[in-house]
């Protein structure tokens, strides 16, 4: 149901972004002096914290899940970007929350179905 999907995506988002907004980019971007590099850095690993949730089966798609773990890294780092640029513009996580949150539901009750999503 959409109220649980929203939840559950509330839920995992917000312990996510405690981790790669509130404490991992402030940190890498103390380390390099470089929005640039911290969200590139950022980005790959968020997409390679996801690999094995995504070979593990975590994700429930109608691609292979070794395409899809390969293929994480090459959507996580452009997000990283926006989501630092939110982190960085409001000084805050719940920007990101919510994009992360929102990003999640718009592809799990929106475009999965369109394609096919195997239950």
């Amino acid at each position: 149901s959409i109220p649980v999907t929203i939840l559950k995506f509330a839920f995992a988002g917000a312990m996510e972004e405690v981790g790669w907004s509130g404490f991992l980019f402030p940190q890498l971007l103390h380390a390099t002096r470089s929005y640039i590099v911290a969200s590139l850095i950022s980005g790959l690993i968020w997409g390679l914290w996801h690999i094995p949730l995504v070979i593990g089966g975590g994700y429930n798609n109608n691609i292979s899940p070794y395409w899809a773990a390969f293929m994480m890294p090459w959507m996580t780092t452009p997000w990283a970007f926006f989501h630092m640029w939110l982190r960085v513009r409001s000084f805050s996580v719940w920007p990101v929350f919510i994009a992360h949150v929102s990003h999640n539901c718009w592809l799990e009750l929106l475009l999965d179905p369109l394609v096919g999503r195997s239950e």
